[in-house]
């Protein structure tokens, strides 16, 4: 049985038309046809300059971006953040709201791969190239600091 916190977050979503994934196969393909006409932009809106240190950077052939909080850049833990969107939907305002809030909130580095979706691409090549930008940044950070 949901919560009362699901029934409410489930009623908000659908009043402020909140888009949902097609539940059918049907539905799937018409919205990568779509998206295929007029694909969404990945990239960060400007009202990030505002809170965040935000750079980008090509890593194994994806745009990759980093955001800090502003200040002194002592070392730093990382964040990786994989946005959702199931393979076939873009990163969008939403998830930047989340990664800018890691970074505000928290003294983490955040590291947002853009990682190319369906039908562009398939896991098989984008689950690897994911997992090398990983080990890469692992790898960079070092020992954590405690």
């Amino acid at each position: 049985m949901p919560s009362l916190t699901h029934d409410a977050l489930a009623t908000l979503l659908r009043l402020t038309h909140t888009r949902r994934m097609p539940h059918d196969d049907e539905g799937m393909r018409a919205e990568l046809s779509t998206a295929q006409l007029r694909p969404r932009s990945f990239v960060p809106p400007r009202s990030l300059d505002r809170h965040v240190a935000l750079r980008v950077d090509a890593r194994h052939g994806w745009r990759v971006y980093e955001m800090a909080p502003w200040g002194p850049t002592l070392p730093q833990p990382r964040v990786i953040y994989l946005h959702g969107g199931g393979y076939v939907g873009e990163i969008d305002a939403n998830h930047w709201t989340v990664c800018r809030r890691f970074a505000t909130l928290t003294p983490a580095r955040v590291v947002v791969p853009i990682y190319p979706v369906a039908p562009d691409s398939t896991a098989a090549e984008t689950v690897p190239t994911a997992a090398a930008i990983v080990a890469d940044v692992i790898a960079e950070a070092g020992d954590p600091p405690w």
